[in-house]
């Protein structure tokens, strides 16, 4: 019989889709309990079972939410829960091994922002909903050292295991493809490129960028800027920049791409990137830096702690200040010139995301913890 795993996670995810998808692929039978319906744009496998609870997942509501949740897992018989994020269904996750402990339960925490604003008194019901997890999974070891400096949850107990990217998607080529898009966008094929992952949201700084590239022009560049304005993008927000690229008069050097864009599409906008930049005021390690890493695009990031796990400042990288246009122009610039740096990024950046970021070898990692777990269960049985 195929191991049972239900998820209490967001449906509308494009991770946590990846995370059901991947375990049926894996001959899972899958579970998935969201408060919201799935998301038709990232296709969630029909053999995953979604449940639906009535109550939202917050704190507020947590105590009905978690009778819902209870009433699920009962009927679902699962061999192992597992939770996705800490502030919301990781904790009801946590709490409902409170009321009954016949399966073991893993609680995933992402993004450093969350767990650093986290107020009382949620962050008790967080910390006492890891304490009781098996084990505790994050993207990056500085998300641990959070985990275990805030939190208390002890170091054996934290994994540190990414989502990973498909490096068969994410990877250097496509050049037909780039050609095309360049052509589709009115981008001039000698023309540099500086593109934006990132969603159009203030978190971002993704004025900056438009800035930035105002100061590029300005100085003889001929530089078009990308922006992929992503699935939450904030509107106001999106059309105060595209004022302020009219107001800078660089209009036409600038593109929104506001629609849903597909893994290929993004692999080949990376790919026709000089360098892509990610200056938000805080993240983990973004999956925008690892697929611009894994396609050899020039990474100008902020400097974030999480970062400093795979990139440094001139070898594979340039970090930035995300609040200055000027640095962010003098570090494409550079980017752009040094030939050495390019080169570094087409082949140790792709290097260090195989090694170390890749879906298909992260994805068996997270099996193998599912099945150590379930295996440790039945023997203190």
């Amino acid at each position: 019989m195929s191991p049972r795993i239900c998820y209490l996670a967001n449906a509308q995810s494009v991770y946590n889709v990846h995370w059901a998808n991947r375990m049926v692929e894996l001959g899972w039978d899958v579970h998935l309990v969201s408060w919201r319906a799935a998301n038709a744009r990232h296709a969630l496998d029909p053999r995953v079972n979604l449940k639906r609870i009535i109550t939202p997942p917050h704190y507020a509501l947590f105590s009905g939410a978690l009778v819902e949740v209870t009433g699920h897992i009962r009927r679902i018989k699962p061999d192992i829960i597992h939770g996705h994020y800490v502030h919301t269904f990781g904790t009801l996750a946590g709490l409902h091994a409170y009321l009954d402990d016949s399966c073991p339960t893993v609680v995933s925490a992402w993004g450093p922002g969350g767990l650093l604003s986290m107020r009382q008194p949620l962050r008790v019901l967080a910390r006492a909903a890891m304490l009781k997890a098996g084990a505790v999974t994050t993207s990056s070891e500085y998300l641990a050292t959070i985990l275990r400096a805030h939190y208390g949850v002890p170091a054996e107990k934290v994994i540190t295991l990414s989502w990973g990217i498909d490096t068969l998607c994410f990877r250097r080529g496509y050049d037909s493809e780039v050609t095309a898009l360049r052509g589709s966008l009115d981008i001039p094929p000698k023309a540099e490129v500086l593109f934006s992952p990132r969603t159009v949201a203030p978190f971002y700084r993704i004025e900056a960028v438009v800035r930035a590239t105002a100061v590029l022009r300005s100085r003889g560049n001929n530089v078009h800027l990308v922006v992929a304005v992503g699935g939450s993008r904030d509107r106001r927000y999106l059309s105060r920049l595209r004022s302020l690229a009219g107001q800078l008069r660089i209009a036409r050097s600038v593109v929104f791409l506001d629609r849903e864009l597909s893994a290929r599409e993004m692999a080949i906008l990376y790919n026709m990137a000089d360098a892509t930049a990610s200056v938000p005021r805080n993240d983990q390690v973004g999956a925008c830096v690892v697929e611009a890493m894994s396609c050899g695009s020039v990474p100008l990031v902020a400097p974030l702690e999480a970062y400093k796990a795979y990139l440094k400042d001139g070898e594979n990288a340039l970090v930035v200040d995300g609040d200055s246009p000027e640095e962010i122009a003098a570090a494409f610039e550079r980017a752009t010139n040094d030939r050495g740096l390019r080169e570094r990024c087409r082949t140790v950046n792709p290097a260090l995301v195989e090694a170390k970021e890749s879906w298909e070898t992260n994805s068996r990692k997270m099996e193998t913890l599912y099945l150590q777990l379930i295996g440790a269960r039945k023997e203190a049985q």
